[in-house]
C-alpha cells in the first residue's frame, strides 16, 4: 500500500497559508500530533512518531514557504501580503 504523503502535505500547507499560519503553527500541529498519537505508547514507539513527526513538519514548513512565495509572485510585493505584520 502507497500514500501520497507529500500531496497531502502540499494541500494542508495551503489551507494553512490560507488562514496564514507560520512555522510556529506547523510545530503546534506537530506536537500536538505526536502527543496524541503516542499516549499509552512504549519508549520506541514515541520516539519512532517523533522522528517520523519531525521529517514531516520539516516537509510541511517548507510547502508552507512555497505557498508563501507562490503568493508574493501573484502579489507582486511583500506590502501586500502583510506577511510581515
Amino acid at each position: 500500500m502507497e500514500h501520497d504523503i507529500s500531496d497531502g502535505l502540499t494541500a494542508l500547507a495551503d489551507r494553512l497559508g490560507s488562514f496564514r499560519a507560520g512555522p510556529r503553527d506547523v510545530v503546534d500541529i506537530h506536537l500536538a500530533t505526536v502527543n496524541s498519537r503516542t499516549q499509552g505508547a512504549g519508549p520506541e514507539k514515541v520516539r519512532s512518531y517523533a522522528l517520523e513527526g519531525r521529517l514531516l513538519a520539516m516537509e510541511l514548513m517548507g510547502h508552507l514557504v512555497d505557498f508563501y512565495r507562490r503568493a508574493l509572485v501573484l502579489s507582486g510585493s511583500l506590502e501586500e501580503m502583510e506577511v510581515l505584520t
